[in-house]
């Protein structure tokens, strides 16, 4: 056998097979020899038909969206070609092209054969991938005007990952992050949108509303005051919404209180910053500070001063001095019944004795302070000493003798002109006779020495001469 397959191929054997590889057609001869070398000849005509190429493509989509299939198979001799589709979710279809909607997201098996009119066919499997949609979802509660709101993210997705977040507040603001924080400075109902994105484009979006509650208005009253007086600090706050719950005061000198109305007692004069917190029944807070709030003024720098140690009854004069430096009134009690508003007055007492003085200066802001002093008016004292006597027995000048008024001791001593001590009595009303154990003395000059203390404890020494003469 000699074959000539008519694509520049031979053969020998008796039925050989050939693969062309290319359509079209081809006369084919064979030409058969016998033993005894007769031969015949015969040639045919045979066609190699065009196979198709099975070749689609498709877009990958979120669930809820058709998958839109694009058909691009092709055959060499541009015969017409059929289409079967296996779309991998039990449908089928025999279109060129089409779109088709998956009830639920996953990863589809699509096959498509292309038969020619020849009875050729080619088969492509591919797959189409249905994302899975996520929820928008997110919680947040209600908030305070001009405090933190926060929003957390709720959202979820059956396959895949959440990979952004896009929130629109309502208020202009804007944010990305999943659980983002927004502070909203006026009160108010604000819609609040969401919208989250997978790690394969597909979103989903949802609206909210958030409250924003007003704040309280914070707000308080004070009183100057005189030191040692209950200051007044009075609740004047206001609740816009709610009532208020708490109070929180600083007095501003390290006291706080929690009543609504505060009366405190401040420990020293001068201005002091107070400051009130206020909270409501919605956790709304609010504070107010004002600097030198209120001011507690000192008293009266009070003084004065007296010459009360120069008078004595017989000169019962006592001049005060005032040494109060503020503007105000005084009113003086002199402890003897007398009283004068005078500045620095004078005041004569009728008589000795200790007098309790009192001064009370009012200044222009009607703070009162007092000073009380004792004075004493104290009597005078006199001593006279004689420089000479006689005691002859003629009951005149016969005894030598101190004579003083308001003196409360005396001591004489006697002294003789050698210094020998000769005589000593005690008591005012003692003295010496001229005689020493009886026995009267020469004349002569002698040396005394006197001690007196008188109703004031003033305690006086007199030395002197004394001339006895008989």
């Amino acid at each position: 056998w000699s074959w000539d397959l008519g694509n520049n191929v031979t053969s020998t054997i008796q039925n050989p097979s050939l693969l062309y590889t290319a359509s079209g057609n081809y006369n084919v001869r064979l030409i058969v020899t016998t033993s005894d070398g007769c031969k015949d000849t015969v040639e045919q005509a045979i066609s190699i038909f065009a196979e198709p190429t099975a070749s689609f493509s498709s877009i990958d989509v979120c669930e809820g969206l058709p998958v839109q299939f694009t058909n691009s198979s092709s055959i060499a001799d541009a015969t017409p070609l059929t289409y079967s589709w296996d779309l991998g979710d039990n449908s089928t279809s025999t279109s060129q092209t089409l779109s088709h909607q998956y009830a639920a997201y996953g990863a589809y098996p699509v096959t498509l054969i292309v038969r020619s009119a020849n009875g050729c066919n080619d088969t492509l499997t591919r797959f189409a991938n249905v994302f899975a949609l996520p929820v928008a979802s997110f919680a947040t509660q209600y908030a305070c005007a001009e405090e933190i709101a926060s929003f957390t993210d709720q959202s979820a997705i059956p396959s895949g990952t959440i990979s952004s977040w896009n929130w629109t507040f309502g208020d202009g603001g804007v944010d990305v992050q999943s659980n983002p924080q927004h502070i909203y400075n006026l009160p108010g109902d604000y819609p609040v949108n969401l919208l989250v994105t997978s790690d394969q484009g597909c979103q989903d979006a949802t609206d909210g509303v958030i409250r924003i509650v007003p704040l309280p208005v914070a707000d308080f009253e004070t009183e100057d005051v005189c030191y040692g007086f209950e200051s007044p600090l009075n609740d004047l706050s206001v609740a816009t919404t709610g009532s208020i719950v708490s109070y929180v005061w600083n007095l501003g000198d390290g006291t706080t209180s929690s009543d609504q109305n505060v009366t405190h007692i401040y420990q020293r004069p001068g201005y002091f910053d107070v400051s009130l917190t206020v909270t409501t029944d919605s956790g709304c807070v609010m504070t107010v500070v004002r600097p030198n709030a209120l001011n507690v003024f000192p008293p009266p720098p009070i003084s004065f001063s007296d010459n009360a140690s120069s008078a004595s009854d017989i000169y019962p004069i006592v001049n005060f001095t005032n040494n109060t430096t503020t503007l105000g009134t005084y009113s003086w009690d002199f402890g003897d019944g007398n009283v004068s508003s005078d500045y620095s007055p004078t005041h004569e007492y009728a008589q000795v004795g200790v007098y309790e003085v009192q001064l009370i200066a009012v200044d222009l802001n009607g703070c009162v302070d007092t000073l009380m002093r004792r004075i004493e008016i104290r009597p005078t004292s006199n001593v006279y000493i004689p420089n000479a006597f006689s005691p002859n027995g003629d009951l005149k000048n016969d005894f030598f003798q101190v004579f003083s008024y308001n003196v409360a001791s005396v001591t004489g001593q006697i002294f003789d002109r050698w210094g020998l001590q000769i005589y000593e009595w005690k008591g005012v009303n003692g003295g010496w006779d001229g005689s020493i154990d009886g026995a009267p003395v020469q004349s002569d000059v002698y040396v005394y020495r006197v001690v007196t203390t008188d109703v004031n404890n003033k305690r006086e020494v007199f030395v002197g001469h004394v001339s006895l003469v008989r």
